[in-house]
């Protein structure tokens, strides 16, 4: 069985109430591609001549997600469209001191961890608090 979300929206809202604010390497968590002029940026998102992509993102996060920038590490059968939900996965934290250039940008240390986008998913958790992956990017 599985829980359905009215939007990619209501389902990162969620997440922001209960995920834990703290970021582990290696813990997946889902992430929103913003709309059209978000911080000022028209496009957060960019194909790359391999088929990749490069996003900027929310990330979800108390208390209402935190902005990075982040890519694919390979191309996948579906492209990734402003509003669509996607899993992004930390890999290295931002330095001991200081907050890191987008970190600096946002006022928000998370925003400087990097990691990889692995999935695009759906508006949905099962029992299991899964997400329902659509395409893999890695």
């Amino acid at each position: 069985m599985k829980l359905p979300f009215k939007s990619s929206q209501a389902l990162f809202e969620y997440c922001n109430k209960y995920f834990d604010a703290k970021i582990k390497k290696g813990l997946a968590r889902p992430a929103l591609v913003p709309s059209p002029g978000f911080m000022g940026i028209e496009n957060h998102v960019t194909p790359t001549a391999d088929g990749r992509f490069k996003l900027s993102l929310l990330v979800a996060g108390p208390p209402d997600g935190f902005f990075l920038i982040s890519e694919t590490l390979k191309h996948g059968s579906e492209p990734i469209l402003h509003g669509d939900l996607v899993l992004w996965l930390p890999q290295k934290a931002p330095p001991l001191i200081g907050k890191g250039m987008i970190g600096k940008l946002t006022g928000d240390k998370r925003s400087s961890w990097f990691g990889l986008v692995v999935s695009k998913i759906a508006p949905e958790i099962n029992e299991e608090g899964c997400f329902t992956e659509i395409c893999k990017y890695s």
